[in-house]
């Protein structure tokens, strides 16, 4: 079985991701992204151990050795998930945000900061 198949639904893929991420001894991971004028990408991936020390699985859009085939399976994870619940974070002015997976909770949650351009009007007759 593969650690990630797009065809899984988000739950199968998060109850794989989590149990092998528990193997790893990961108690939390984060996937940053970022998008702007029609385009946009995973930033960074970084994992947090027991102590709450962070591991940098990806940064900068580059995966870190050794762990260059869990950055590519939780990059595809986190592009499912906005795919299916922030499609379009690259348009326009675009948004940013983090996929959490937590293992010890077993919650994906995605925060999302969507930018936009804002004027005011105002109007005086002279």
């Amino acid at each position: 079985m593969s650690l990630f198949d797009w065809e899984w639904p988000i739950e199968q893929a998060k109850a794989v991701l989590i149990a092998h991420l528990k193997t790893l001894g990961y108690t939390e991971v984060r996937v940053g992204y970022d998008g702007i004028g029609d385009e946009g990408g995973i930033t960074d991936i970084e994992a947090l151990e027991p102590k709450l020390v962070k591991i940098k699985l990806m940064q900068d859009g580059w995966r870190i050795p050794p762990h260059e085939a869990l950055a590519d399976a939780l990059e595809n994870f986190a592009w499912k998930v906005l795919d299916e619940h922030h499609d379009g974070f690259e348009i326009d002015d675009g948004a940013f945000g983090t996929v959490t997976l937590n293992v010890t909770t077993r919650k994906l949650t995605l925060e999302r900061n969507d930018r936009f351009t804002s004027f005011e009007t105002t109007t005086v007759e002279v």
